[in-house]
């Protein structure tokens, strides 16, 4: 076979040879060494070899090197050229005007000032002499910063600062650009042009502590978007437990080094944009804390206050208790195998647990247990239709030092498993024919009765398969696997019952 372009086997035949049946074997012939003598004579044949034959030449380095090539033709010319030429007169309108300006009314921040015009107002020159012209424009409140031109028309300012890249936050601003104001070409604004924007006050951007349960003693943070004076912050700063008001205080700077949490949330707030205190007395246990960032709070930017309240609260802790417990995949039954958990109100302390404060019964295969935060987890080969009791020690302890004080027996009851038929996953399957019992494997789960179909086919019936297997899915046609019943067959129809 052979000569198509069939992907396959290729195998083409020729003609072949007889072999011999008997197959001359090669002698090595065994050869005889020179003679001295010999050696000699053949080696006084050859010519003599002199030293100084002048072999031995120095480098030759070329006479001179070529000049790289030129990539482009040279042009004699003289620039600017020697003839008196006229440029271009270009037209500007009649009055001079200010096209565009930024920014405009309450924006979250400011990073410059620009005002452009529709002519222009300064020479084409060098960015330092260009700083020195003399600028048309007023900004209000004064601040130390840069105006510069970017090109003829446009005029910007930065703010000077080594604190911010942008222009103090909580301020209003008035630009003015005064009428009689010339350009270059000599027109003139006739009206004073004039706007105004303003940068927000304080804001919290980050604050701590955010979660609950919280301890009795814990170092307050707050962050904001902009500079701040902490002493005047904490002026209108509020702090309720319940219904008590909480006195507080800045913390040290030796306090905040020996808080880790705390030194790590300053170190990414920005540089005199937090504060951090604490509260004078122990806050009361389960109980609601609140901080107000109250209604007129200043900026350390500018002058502007916050115009409304600032909250967040968080929770102390409460005593030690279980809350729920259940299953861990949320089945409203426990199913075998499915993993158990027990939640507390608190976290639970990991240097203070030991194994024997769970017990579980009966005992459960290849159990693991493992603590996440306020919740235990266990996991294990947990049977089905089987009730197991887990009994929590009353010592466990939370991160706060406080234990439960009693043992809490709890009950799991697991139900029965979703039943489950699987076998081979392919839709034709070969049976070893010389084996003595052939059979094919099934796995069940909860069921307790298998219909089986059974089909005797013949070769002839494999075509017809094939077809069934190409249209099998289609809902317009009621088809049957092809098959020819043969006589003795016996035939189960139905399907697999729990």
């Amino acid at each position: 076979m052979g000569g198509g372009t069939e992907p396959g086997l290729s195998i083409r035949l020729s003609d072949g040879q007889d072999i011999p049946s008997v197959i001359e074997r090669l002698v090595p012939v065994l050869g005889e060494s020179l003679t001295q003598e010999e050696v000699d004579d053949i080696l006084a044949r050859l010519t003599p070899w002199m030293e100084d034959q002048g072999l031995e030449v120095d480098f030759r380095l070329p006479e001179a090197v070529l000049p790289p090539p030129l990539t482009g033709d040279t042009i004699t010319e003289t620039f600017p050229t020697s003839t008196e030429l006229e440029g271009p007169h270009p037209v500007y309108g009649k009055e001079l005007e200010v096209l565009r300006f930024a920014p405009e009314g309450d924006v979250a921040i400011a990073p410059f000032i620009s005002v452009t015009f529709n002519q222009p107002m300064v020479a084409l020159n060098t960015l330092e002499a260009l700083a020195e012209e003399d600028v048309p424009v007023q900004v209000t409140p004064l601040i130390p910063g840069t105006w510069r031109w970017l090109g003829t028309k446009t005029l910007n300012f930065n703010a000077d600062s080594e604190l911010f890249d942008r222009l103090p936050m909580a301020t209003e601003y008035l630009v003015t650009i005064p009428a009689g104001v010339e350009s270059a070409v000599g027109k003139t604004l006739q009206e004073t042009v004039q706007f105004r924007f303003s940068t927000p006050s304080p804001s919290i951007a980050g604050y701590y502590p955010s979660s609950s349960p919280q301890p009795l003693e814990p170092m307050f943070f707050i962050s904001f978007d902009q500079r701040i004076d902490p002493s005047a912050v904490l002026a209108n700063l509020e702090v309720t437990a319940g219904n008590n008001s909480v006195q507080v205080k800045l913390a040290t700077e030796d306090e905040i080094k020996d808080d880790k949490t705390l030194s790590s949330r300053i170190e990414h707030a920005g540089d005199g944009r937090w504060m951090a205190f604490r509260a004078l007395e122990p806050l009361p246990p389960d109980t609601s804390i609140v901080v107000r960032v109250k209604q007129g709070t200043p900026s350390a930017e500018g002058p502007l206050v916050t115009l409304q309240d600032q909250t967040y609260s968080f929770h102390t802790y409460s005593p030690l208790k279980i809350v729920e417990h259940g299953c861990s995949w949320g089945d409203d039954d426990c199913r075998p195998l499915t993993p158990l958990y027990i939640r507390f109100n608190n976290p639970i302390d990991l240097d203070s647990y030991d194994e024997t404060m769970l017990s579980i019964e009966p005992e459960l295969p290849n159990a693991s247990v493992n603590i996440y935060g306020n919740t235990i987890n266990i996991s294990g080969n947990t049977q089905g239709r089987t009730t197991y009791w887990v009994t929590v020690d009353g010592t466990i302890q939370d991160i706060f030092g406080q234990t439960l004080g009693k043992d809490n027996r709890l009950k799991f009851k697991i139900g029965s498993a979703d039943p489950i038929l699987f076998g081979p996953d392919e839709i034709f399957v070969t049976l070893d024919p010389a084996a003595e019992n052939p059979s094919l494997s099934l796995f069940t789960m909860n069921y307790n009765k298998l219909n089986v179909e059974i089909y005797s086919v013949v070769p002839s019936d494999w075509p017809a398969f094939i077809q069934y297997l190409r249209e099998y899915q289609r809902t317009d046609l009621s088809l049957n696997p092809p098959a020819s019943v043969r006589p003795g067959t016996s035939i189960l129809t139905g399907r697999p019952e729990p």
